[in-house]
């Protein structure tokens, strides 16, 4: 995420009645390269409230529990059901009338086990002065392999009470494996699959075939995971810390091509997911098509605050669901999300809610994934500056999604899908061994195979951006990542340079060294596609650098990328009708042309 001007460090959300910090740009610009409404639903268009949890690291005494009216008041919250069926249920919780409080009350969600002096809600709901008279709540909920409580407070920044408590609410099945996404495997005949459950679950693996409910052939499934001690600081070790579980992930081999897979995961014992489905590629087709975006982030169905509650993110998961459901021409066979993936920032119930969010689409098609600086950034660690992963430095992204990479220390990879290569990039690190990674695997690109070179990043090489003068600014280091690539770049023929981090949508002319060049004289197209969710990053230059042939502000959305032999297709869809705002096409032996 770019630092917004006027923001020092990230803002974050104080566990308060009263005190929610926002952070807006220090200046804003209203660029009309597309002259379209802004969007109405879970949208406005300003960056969205970023919440503190509470000065906890510094104030290890700030929330206090009031035994005698804990005690006291047992059984004035009311929370049902008892039971939840699935993850990601609501849990409803009711009360009779509250005292007068010159505070006000907060009503939180925490697992059973936690203690609320020592880690930060998974979310929380500020009482209006109406629910004080008596009311009700609900929460959206998903199975961190845990009961849920409700817990009431009451007091101000320097002295937050815990009065009161709920019942527990059970999940009828603990081991419920959760958070199922895809991932490509070695080549097209392989799927990785991808779930999260309770550590110590037997016999985890995949049951799979090729008739609905028909499952012929298995796949056992390897668990990894990580302790508060993988980590590198605060809030990710500390307040933000939950235990993930198991992450479990089995891969699918000597898939037929063009064939639907029908599947469930989990095991016997511990329960089996929901029937899904995927198609493998077609060699034989014409194209294929991916969708493309970065940062992202992750909306709650409720009406709570959240640690870095992202809106329109909610648009962009339920879009790519509709395009999949409707057989859209374009709906995109995976996704490719490069970085800044859930902004948990050290936050792990962040995770948990982002992986049932993106469920519906990832177990259809796979999801790849690349760091951000919200994934890895963490001083000491050969990234750069800041401690923008929260104390993740990477790990709990490397966990829980199982990409073709050498995990935290080689995050780069590349991967093959129809006539499209791609090389991943990571942004954030040491660019020496990286480059040389590069080098050879652009060399080895064969061009019968893959006529089209795409290369994705996390942070841009060209952006618009007024942001500048520290090492880790937007302009700072897309002139680092010019210097270090794009030499390179040009001389193996890329043909798209895809990135995010700057939270808005901005397409190149075909550029070289910063120049736009002639139709046929080569050159690469950059796209910077960073609006799939979080708040939208204002500014950008004013008059527009002549490189840029569209800066978009207005909305948030995602591109598709569809390629066959000889053409490749950018559509940019934003709003919350995933409206077709933006398309552009290269042919090969041209420049890109208005489609």
């Amino acid at each position: 995420m770019s630092r917004i001007q006027g923001c020092g460090t990230p803002c974050r959300l104080l566990l308060s009645a009263c005190v929610v910090v926002l952070c807006l740009s220090g200046k804003s610009s209203s660029v009309a390269a597309i002259p379209l409404s802004r969007n109405s639903r879970h949208e406005d268009g300003r960056v969205p409230p970023r919440p503190k949890f509470a000065a906890m690291e510094e104030r290890p005494d700030m929330i206090k529990v009031d035994v005698e009216s804990v005690a006291r008041l047992d059984g004035f919250l009311k929370a049902s059901p008892a039971v939840l069926a699935r993850s990601g249920d609501m849990v409803s919780v009711t009360w009779p009338q509250l005292p007068p409080s010159p505070h006000g009350y907060v009503l939180g969600v925490y697992l059973a086990g936690d203690d609320v002096t020592t880690v930060a809600p998974i979310k929380y709901q500020p009482l209006t002065a109406a629910q004080h008279a008596g009311g009700s709540a609900s929460f959206q909920v998903v199975n961190m392999r845990s009961g849920v409580v409700c817990l009431l407070f009451t007091g101000d920044i320097d002295a937050m009470e815990l009065l009161a408590g709920s019942n527990t609410v059970a999940w009828a099945n603990p081991t419920e494996p959760t958070g199922g996404h895809l991932a490509l495997g070695a080549d097209s005949s392989a799927m990785v699959v991808s779930w999260g459950n309770a550590r110590g679950v037997l016999g985890q693996g995949v049951q799979y075939g090729f008739g609905s409910g028909e499952y012929t052939h298995a796949a056992a499934a390897v668990p990894v995971s990580y302790d508060r001690e993988d980590l590198c600081g605060a809030p990710a070790s500390t307040i933000g810390w939950r235990d993930p579980g198991a992450l479990f992930h089995a891969t699918l081999t000597s898939l037929p091509p063009a064939s639907k897979v029908y599947y469930r995961f989990g095991s016997k014992t511990g329960g089996w997911s929901e029937e899904a489905f995927f198609t493998t590629l077609d060699p034989s087709a014409s194209s294929v098509t991916m969708i493309a975006f970065g940062d992202m982030g992750v909306h709650h169905l409720d009406a709570s605050v959240q640690h870095w509650d992202s809106p329109p993110s909610r648009n962009t998961s339920e879009a790519l669901l509709a395009r999949l459901n409707s057989d859209a021409p374009d709906a995109g066979g995976m996704v490719l999300h490069f970085g800044d993936i859930s902004y948990a920032v050290g936050y792990a119930a962040q995770w948990e809610h982002f992986a049932e969010q993106i469920e519906p689409v990832a177990r259809r098609i796979p999801w790849m994934v690349s760091e951000g600086n919200h994934e890895r950034c963490w001083p000491g660690t050969g990234t750069r500056g800041s401690s923008d992963s929260g104390g993740e430095c990477g790990v709990p992204l490397a966990t829980r999604f199982k990409m073709p990479w050498e995990g935290v220390a080689r995050p780069w990879y590349s991967f093959e899908y129809g006539p499209i290569h791609v090389s991943v990039l990571a942004t954030e690190h040491d660019s020496v061994e990286q480059t040389a990674w590069l080098a050879a695997n652009l060399a080895a690109v064969d061009r019968t195979r893959t006529p089209w070179v795409v290369v994705a990043m996390h942070r841009p090489m060209y952006v618009s951006s007024i942001s500048k003068g520290e090492p880790w600014a937007d302009q700072d280091v897309a002139t680092v990542l010019r210097a270090e690539w794009e030499t390179l770049l040009l001389a193996q023929g890329v043909d798209l340079v895809l990135a995010g981090h700057h939270h808005s949508y901005q397409r190149t002319c075909h550029l070289a060294h910063g120049k736009c060049l002639p139709p046929g004289a080569g050159g690469i197209v950059h796209i910077l596609a960073g609006m799939a969710g979080f708040g939208t990053t204002f500014n950008v230059q004013e008059p527009q650098p002549e490189i840029f042939e569209v800066v978009d502000v207005e909305h948030h959305g995602f591109t598709t990328i569809s390629a066959s032999k000889d053409a490749l297709v950018l559509r940019y869809y934003g709003g919350s009708q995933a409206t077709l705002l933006d398309t552009f096409q290269i042919t090969k032996g041209t420049v890109p042309a208005a489609a």
